[in-house]
């Protein structure tokens, strides 16, 4: 079964391990082209296409079945040559093409050359090469409602007029639209365009499906703190005649969020980057002017300070660097064997023993015996260890403790930090993986920090398939516990959510 990813097949596919995933037909064509050369395989193709191309031909057609023809063939030619046509005399009406995510091509447009290009500019495509006919007893109502049966994440309604009584009835609506409702599926058949046109969630798109509204028109409706976009689209009979509009859903609450977030992170860095200069730019003007006089001890505090500054400035363009890093890797540098908790904890604790001993800190780590490696880069272990038990060491209060636990759990590598610090109110904890997100209380003033630490750690976390969480009291300490997939085994499967809702209305 497809699952998501990362981690990428590449990764760990078959078996835990590093796998090449190709589609068969074309790991099929590798021995002709090596035998016969490019140029042979190029001269294949019609009308500069190269190539073959396999279609499965289903529907209502004489021929079914698996068919290889060159590219570029006309879509005709694969459908009455070597399908035979529609059977019993009846005529072809469409093709659905591509796949689920393809497109419907209508009779009049069947001279149309069977190549990406010809395909894509008729709204349809290749795909896995699926080729489902569809004679004129066909309805394509029914047809595109099939479709979002299939995707299940496309929500379906289809409204129908009533005779000469003009009224537009609910005709159809799959479970994802019922559900985006709040209403059962069979509640909604038969009811009025009104009622469906009334929820809140489609409040503002009736004028959008009036007879004379145009054949295609988008809106964004905003509902505070949701939004979506719809979009409309008529579908006509063989004739011409507008049967009725097709009505797109898309929640677009995630992309706005993610602008406003766009230009929050600008602001924010912008102003941790500049507030730090104008510090050691006063400093050196100190020095510079000798306003303390001749004596060069007396500018030490201050050369100190900017020199913290400074360092501190360096930690940022790190992090900063690190977070344009992750979202440009397409796929987690992952070691074969995966990385080894035990040595990643060891260096990550003396990295930070200084501090920790300067604090007072009692502290632990205990580790499962035999513990299997993580699927996750070395070096993005140590990052995501180095955040937490900084945080747990500059967070925690003088002579508290800090520990450090690993354990596997249901297919996982769980590790735990835990420290008996200030805690985090529960408040702040929804945002507290935010970028340049810190805490607003008095008690963190004096830490150093620029909000970018558990942003960072819960990227490199999920990108492997992996998970963190945080458990907090206010005044009693933090726990952060993060779960790694092991190296050479797949990570489970996480929980699909809708994103889209659609509905056919027929107004004939």
């Amino acid at each position: 079964m497809p699952r998501p990813r990362p981690p990428y097949p590449a990764v760990s596919g078959l078996f835990g391990k590093p796998t090449v995933l190709n589609n068969v037909e074309t790991l099929a064509n590798v021995p002709a082209i090596v035998l016969r050369g490019a140029e042979w395989f190029q001269g294949v193709g019609l009308h500069g296409a190269a190539g073959t191309k396999v279609f499965a031909l289903s529907g209502t057609i004489r021929n079914t079945g698996l068919v290889e023809v060159p590219i570029g063939i006309p879509l005709r030619t694969i459908i009455e040559d070597i399908g035979g046509g529609a059977p019993e005399g009846h005529e072809i009406k469409a093709v659905q093409i591509g796949g689920p995510s393809g497109g419907c091509i209508p009779r009049a447009e069947l001279d149309v050359p069977a190549d990406h290009g010809s395909l894509q500019r008729l709204g349809a495509m290749m795909g896995s090469g699926g080729m489902v006919v569809m004679d004129e007893r066909s309805c394509m109502v029914g047809e595109a409602f099939v479709v979002a049966q299939i995707a299940p994440a496309v929500p379906v309604t289809v409204l129908e007029s009533e005779g000469a009584s003009g009224t537009t009835l609910h005709a159809l609506a799959n479970q994802a639209m019922a559900q985006s409702l709040g209403q059962p599926a069979e509640a909604l058949l038969g009811a009025p365009a009104e009622r469906l046109l009334g929820f809140p969630e489609l409040a503002g798109v009736g004028e959008l499906l009036a007879q004379d509204a145009p054949e295609y028109a988008v809106r964004e409706l905003d509902r505070g703190d949701h939004c979506s976009m719809a979009s409309v689209a008529a579908f006509r009979s063989d004739s011409g005649e507008v049967l009725g509009r097709i009505l797109t859903i898309a929640d677009t609450t995630p992309l706005r969020r993610m602008a406003l977030e766009k230009s929050r992170f600008i602001r924010t860095m912008v102003h941790e980057l500049r507030a730090p200069l104008g510090a050691i730019r006063s400093l050196v003007e100190v020095a510079v002017d000798g306003c303390l006089g001749p004596d060069l001890a007396a500018y030490q505090p201050l050369l100190a300070r900017a020199g913290a500054r400074i360092d501190g400035l360096a930690e940022l363009i790190g992090d900063l660097l690190s977070f344009l890093q992750i979202d440009l890797e397409r796929q987690p540098p992952i070691p074969p064997l995966g990385s080894e908790i035990a040595a990643a904890v060891a260096a990550t604790v003396e990295e930070h023993r200084a501090r920790i001993d300067a604090r007072g800190l009692r502290w632990s780590v205990e580790l499962a015996p035999d513990l299997p490696n993580a699927a996750i880069g070395e070096e993005d272990l140590r990052t995501v260890l180095r955040n937490l038990v900084g945080n747990a060491t500059k967070y925690n209060r003088d002579e508290g403790s800090l520990s450090v636990r690993g354990e596997t759990a249901a297919g996982f590598v769980m590790i735990a930090v835990q420290d008996t610090g200030i805690g985090i109110r529960a408040s702040n904890l929804p945002r507290l993986f935010d970028e340049f997100y810190r805490e607003p209380r008095p008690e963190t003033r004096a830490v150093e920090g620029n909000g970018l630490g558990l942003a960072i750690v819960r990227r490199l976390v999920e990108r492997v398939g992996g998970t963190i969480d945080v458990a907090s009291v206010e005044g009693e300490g933090t726990t952060f516990a993060i779960r790694l997939p092991i190296a050479g085994l797949p990570a489970p499967l996480p929980e699909r959510t809708n994103q889209v809702d659609c509905c056919v209305i027929s107004t004939t």
